[in-house]
Parts: structure tokens; C-alpha cells; sequence
């Protein structure tokens, strides 16, 4: 005796709560992604080595990146390319 692999048929019931535990788990993954973008804050410092008398033709300016996820919480500094 030969078993044959039959394609299950689906009941329009069935299909509907698929799709609804499908837009369940896209909504909180976009409130994830929503919470995590408004809790994040970036900013960019640039600075000259010297004070400001030196004339800034030869100052060499330093830019830096700094990301904090949350408001007093640990920020993470990444320098840039100049």
C-alpha cells in the first residue's frame, strides 16, 4: 500500500485567523520598531584641536557621532572620518 501526500485543504476560517495572527505579529513588531526609533538620539560634535585665536586655516576639525538609546542612558561616541 502506497501513501500519497494528499495538499490539505484549507477552510475559509482557517485562512482567516492565519491572517490575523499574521497582522497580530507584523503590528508589534512596527510598534517595536516605532518605540525603538522615537527613544534613540543622535547628534554630531565637531570640534577644532586649537581655541578659537588660531586662524582656522590649518585647524584640523574632529567630528564625532554620538548615539544614546535611551535619555540618560550610556552613550555610544563613533568618531569620523575627517
Amino acid at each position: 500500500m502506497r501513501f500519497v501526500n494528499l495538499p490539505a485543504i484549507l477552510r475559509p476560517a482557517d485562512w482567516l485567523g492565519r491572517l490575523v495572527r499574521a497582522g497580530v505579529v507584523f503590528a508589534i513588531i512596527v510598534a517595536g520598531v516605532v518605540a525603538m526609533l522615537r527613544s534613540i538620539e543622535a547628534s554630531k560634535e565637531c570640534r577644532g584641536a586649537f581655541s578659537g585665536g588660531f586662524s582656522n586655516g590649518f585647524d584640523r576639525y574632529r567630528c564625532e557621532l554620538k548615539v544614546r538609546v535611551i535619555e540618560d542612558g550610556p552613550e555610544l561616541t563613533l568618531t569620523l572620518p575627517t
